[in-house]
């Protein structure tokens, strides 16, 4: 235990040493810009937070090393090998963007090599009853999926200041507790070093965030919770660990399963990023960063305690505790917003689909006017096609900036179109601001291309 304390404590330490460094001197590298739209800082920020964590885990893996309590079996080796690899992959993707496909197929060898190296499932256990299922055949892609999503998972609720390493920190207390009372005292032990550093971090992270995560920290934060959360005498065991983190992890679950469902309803790209997850939604309902986040802090910590609860009575509350996150979910779906009424469900959903090919002709005129950013060479000539596509699929931009008055005004890349819908639309202001955002990544490398030339050029357009 008291190995345990220190560990906690020279992490926090040093991460925040570190973290106030980079605070105070930036490198003027890896910022991440204001966009008005799903990034609403007031002015660019540092996302290299990943860093610090990462330059503790280190110093916590050596500190270890010759204290003598991590040996390097095939287990041990995959999660330093692995959240090597993974925080490297997203590290990168913070100073220049690598693309989905690359991170994802980054991500996917990182997960092999893990696996190779003898971090796996291999059977999953309900005690209540001796029921056991060896999944040995479907081992390597059970494994590799949760080595993958769980970072994923991070990495997408990671949009509201203080939310993921909150979280983290959470997930990372309940595998210190796990993992102690399974007698994992070496899990226990870097699960607590890592806490520590992510509390050191969060002091400069809870809002009004001076530094991001970014996708090197939220991809290692991941990856250890979800390694070790498979180091453990129990693998796959209900009243494992397992378990306990995939019921502690319900909010990001949650999130990405409803993101993945509207984006399917409405005709978006499964992996396309909008601005409709649950922490938009309750800024939208006029909460406060720091009152989401500690709320869903609260929540969090609920779940974690269902899960726990799971371990404490060898899995017979399980059934109970499936109903009650369920019962949340529910509860959750319809004070958020994203179902009207139950009674209307099914209105709503043919609605949805109504407007699906408005959408998909939208993103197609976006994806047309991505083909002509690398052909055309002239500010003027890009704004011009830009304007006509946004024309073509039913919107008319009246003025930038935010004190033109049209219907409503979406902002991408600081630059604010003001547009005004059809006569006599059928759909709601919803629809046409999405319409509006499927030309949000094509405005954004405009701006980035030609910088202060662009928006003159739409202003000179629509004035």
């Amino acid at each position: 235990m008291i190995f345990a304390l220190v560990a906690f404590c020279v992490c926090a330490v040093a991460s925040f040493a570190v973290t106030r460094t980079m605070v105070q001197r930036p490198f003027g590298w890896g910022m991440d810009t204001p966009d008005l739209a799903r990034k609403q800082h007031a002015a660019p920020v540092p996302r290299t937070g990943g860093l610090p964590l990462f330059l503790a885990f280190a110093v916590l893996w050596l500190g270890l090393g010759v204290a003598g309590r991590t040996p390097m079996d095939g287990e041990w080796q995959a999660i330093l090998v692995g959240g090597f690899i993974f925080f490297a992959l997203g590290f990168i993707d913070d100073l220049r963007p690598l693309g989905a496909k690359v991170k994802l197929c980054g991500q996917i060898i990182g997960g092999l090599i893990a696996w190779a190296l003898g971090l796996s499932i291999t059977e999953i256990t309900y005690p209540v009853g001796n029921f056991s299922l060896n999944v040995a055949g479907a081992s390597i892609v059970l494994t590799v999926f949760w080595l993958i999503a769980v970072p994923n998972l991070i990495n997408l609720i990671d949009g509201a200041d203080g939310l993921a390493g909150g979280l983290g920190l959470l997930l990372l207390s309940t595998i210190a507790y796990v993992g102690w009372v399974v007698g994992e005292t070496d899990v226990a032990i870097l699960a607590l070093g890592v806490g520590g550093a992510l509390l050191g971090f969060l002091v400069f992270n809870f809002p009004p965030a001076r530094i991001f995560l970014g996708d090197g920290g939220a991809y290692l934060l991941g990856f250890l919770i979800a390694a070790l959360s498979l180091k453990s005498e129990e693998k796959g065991s209900v009243a494992g660990v397992l378990f306990v983190v995939i019921i502690a992890l319900g909010i990001p679950i949650a999130d990405t399963l409803l993101a993945l469902l509207r984006r399917a309803v409405r005709g978006f790209p499964l992996f396309r990023a909008d601005a409709d997850h649950i922490h938009h939604r309750l800024r939208n309902l006029g909460v406060s960063d720091r009152q989401l986040v500690l709320g869903l802090y609260a929540v969090s910590v609920v779940l974690a305690l269902l899960g726990l609860s799971v371990l404490w009575s060898q899995g017979r509350t399980l059934p109970i505790v499936i109903g009650l996150v369920f019962f949340l979910l529910v509860i959750g779906v319809r004070q958020l917003g994203y179902v009207w009424r139950w009674s209307d469900l099914t209105l709503q959903l043919m609605r949805a689909f109504e407007r699906r090919n408005d959408v998909r002709y939208a993103l197609l005129q976006a994806e047309l006017l991505e083909m002509e950013l690398d052909r055309i060479t002239d500010a003027e000539a890009f704004a011009a096609r830009m304007i006509d596509a946004m024309q073509r699929s039913g919107l008319e931009v009246i003025g930038l900036g935010e004190e033109e008055r049209g219907d409503t005004v979406v902002c991408v890349d600081q630059v604010c179109f003001a547009v005004r819908f059809p006569a006599g639309a059928r759909h709601g202001s919803g629809h046409w601001r999405r319409l509006t955002e499927c030309f949000g990544d094509v405005g954004a490398r405009a701006a980035k291309k030609w910088k202060g030339d662009f928006p003159a050029a739409l202003a000179a357009l629509v004035s």
